[in-house]
């Protein structure tokens, strides 16, 4: 799922994915020059329960694997750490998410009882 499918979630239901057992997470991917490495984070993805993560984090690996190996002298080190950060199942930010949409939550409610 993309961050357009997530942005358009609302904060009750982001909770009630994480409830179920979801989780949001960021892929690594590295770009290569032949003086320099770009680390970067792919857009917000959310992981429902018993999704895969290997699909998601696929394009990135392969493309990391293409071009991340270039850069010197940190290329194949970067690369290694991104990889095995990905095949962990990516950077893992649901807690972060969930503060946020607990805070709107609240924001709402107390916004609700001032009307």
């Amino acid at each position: 799922m993309s961050k357009k499918n997530v942005k358009r979630l609302s904060a009750k239901e982001i909770q009630t994915e994480i409830e179920n057992g979801g989780k949001f997470v960021h892929y690594q991917y590295v770009i290569s020059y032949i003086i320099g490495t770009s680390k970067n984070q792919s857009e917000l993805k959310l992981i429902k329960q018993g999704q895969s993560t290997f699909l998601h984090s696929f394009w990135y690996n392969l493309g990391t694997i293409m071009f991340g190996w270039w850069g010197f002298p940190s290329g194949p080190s970067t690369v290694v750490k991104a990889l095995r950060t990905n095949m962990k199942g990516g950077v893992d930010v649901t807690n972060q998410i969930l503060a946020v949409s607990a805070g709107y939550l609240m924001y709402e409610e107390a916004n609700s009882e001032k009307a």
